[in-house]
């Protein structure tokens, strides 16, 4: 384990408050100091993030970090299959969906 790593983990062991604490990789989806919570609206926030610097990117062969419109077209036939199986008291798979 890195000095680094081991220095957070004694920060927060030792004290249970964090003061400017960077982690690599953790300042880039971090907005607030250590002990703020980010919770729901910094979902979208992040969302946003990752779907931008993805155009930024231009590599459009690359997967994506975000759900696509494939995702959610998956997701709806989901819960169609989990009413559908409701209403006819039955298993349903998702193809039956389509």
């Amino acid at each position: 384990m890195s000095s680094r790593i081991e220095n957070l983990a004694a920060a927060v062991v030792g004290t249970g408050f964090i003061g400017p604490v960077h982690v690599e990789g953790l300042c880039g989806i971090t907005s607030y100091p250590g002990g703020h919570n980010e919770g729901f609206p910094d979902t979208f926030k992040q969302l946003f993030r990752s779907f931008y610097g993805y155009i930024a990117a231009g590599d459009f062969s690359a997967p994506s970090p975000f759900p696509t419109f494939a995702d959610g077209h998956r997701e709806i036939l989901l819960c169609e299959a989990v009413l559908r199986s409701h209403r006819e008291r039955r298993w349903v798979s998702i193809e039956e969906c389509f």
